[in-house]
């Protein structure tokens, strides 16, 4: 007998339609339904997920420490119905749960309900046990071979993408594209909370991807492979979700073969970084094509730079009191190629006062604006200023 069979025969013994999860609430089986549906029910096998305020719930309540049922009440804030929760474990350790509409019946249909969850309970405890087994053996191996695809020397590389699209680890396609997901820089190590947010976002891309994504959590931040372009803007769906703001995503660009995507991967780890470093400029999503000069900047020892490492004239500009305003008209004047008249309406300020500025950071630097690699000295070092962090107070 397999999942879907004992849920669909304890369903008809309780005459409820069920709901079975794993212990990250990804939806494993469900039962046949009749009447007892409402739109959460409806939503969990659409998205095959608990719902963000489901797990809320679900752990306000409890269930997770529980060894018997558990009652969430209505929830106002969704329109969802009560809902019983019933925990399932192997042992002390937590399996899954399986969850229904609460059905309001009298003590005795309650015993007679709790006798029918706990003798299913014996069967789907050693089935969820075995589907857990075989996951972290798939798991196991896609982390394997995403590591030599992402590392090895050539043919190191080339064996592990073979194995990835003869296995269909990963869809067939004439060029691979690499995403990084991180929370803070890409090379620290994750806490646990963070582990788990990447892990979130990491399920649900690969759910609900229209083609055949691999990736996986290592051990500083998420990768993944996709046998297509990557859309900017479904990520930035995910980002948005409850619980991944942290998040910040880089692109690599897309590489003929699949062996080659260690160097999209190199990219999207660098622009994850320039996500992390500035999100002013690149929101929660940075693109390798979209880089410009941060492609080298970024990649400088910054966490160990300090305001004595910036060119004198930047440092003495960050020193006196009102420089960040002038700060901003340099870095505005430049970025519009020395145009005063455009800084003026950029920064919403009549042109004089944009000439008298340029005046004052004149005499304070002591530089000289007409002089182009000045100019060029300054724009770079405004630059590093903001991805090393260098711009606000001492």
């Amino acid at each position: 007998m397999n999942l879907d069979d004992v849920i669909q025969n304890l369903a008809e013994q309780l005459d409820r339609s069920l709901v079975l999860y794993d212990t990250e609430l990804n939806l494993v089986a469900f039962s046949a339904h009749d009447d007892d549906i409402d739109e959460a029910r409806r939503t969990v096998i659409l998205s095959r997920r608990g719902t963000a305020r489901g797990r809320e719930m679900i752990h306000r309540a409890g269930a997770h420490r529980a060894h018997g049922a558990v009652v969430i009440p209505p929830d106002e804030k969704t329109s969802a119905s009560a809902r019983v929760i019933f925990p399932i474990r192997r042992g002390e350790r937590l399996v899954g749960y399986i969850a229904y509409i609460h059905p309001g019946t009298s003590e005795e249909g309650a015993a007679r309900h709790r006798d029918a969850l706990e003798a299913a309970a014996e069967d789907l405890k050693e089935l969820l046990h075995e589907r857990e087994l075989s996951r972290k053996r798939e798991l196991a191996r896609v982390n394997e071979e995403l590591t030599r695809v992402l590392s090895g020397d050539p043919e190191t590389r080339a064996e592990a993408a073979k194995v990835l699209r003869e296995t269909r680890m990963i869809g067939a396609s004439e060029s691979y594209t690499v995403l990084v997901l991180t929370v803070g820089a890409p090379e620290g190590e994750l806490a646990i909370e963070d582990r788990l947010s990447l892990n979130d976002c990491m399920t649900d891309l690969l759910r609900k991807s229209p083609s055949k994504v691999t990736g996986t959590v290592l051990a500083t931040h998420a990768v993944a492979i996709t046998p297509r372009r990557v859309n900017q803007e479904r990520i930035a769906e995910h980002l948005g979700a409850d619980g991944l703001s942290r998040l910040r995503a880089g692109i690599g660009d897309p590489r003929e073969g699949l062996a080659d995507a260690v160097e999209s991967y190199r990219e999207a780890l660098v622009a994850a970084r320039a996500a992390w470093l500035d999100e002013a400029t690149y929101g929660p999503i940075a693109k390798w094509s979209d880089l410009g000069l941060d492609r080298l900047l970024v990649q400088l020892p910054l966490a160990s730079l300090t305001r004595r490492d910036l060119p004198p004239p930047l440092q003495n500009l960050l020193a006196v009191e009102g420089g960040p305003d002038l700060i901003t008209t340099l870095e505005c004047y430049l970025d519009n190629a020395c145009d005063a008249q455009a800084t003026a309406r950029e920064l919403m300020v009549h042109r004089s006062t944009v000439y008298y500025r340029l005046d004052r950071i004149r005499k304070i630097g002591k530089i000289d604006l007409n002089c182009g690699s000045a100019r060029r000295e300054m724009h770079t070092a405004l630059r590093v200023a903001t991805l090393a962090r260098l711009r606000g107070a001492h």
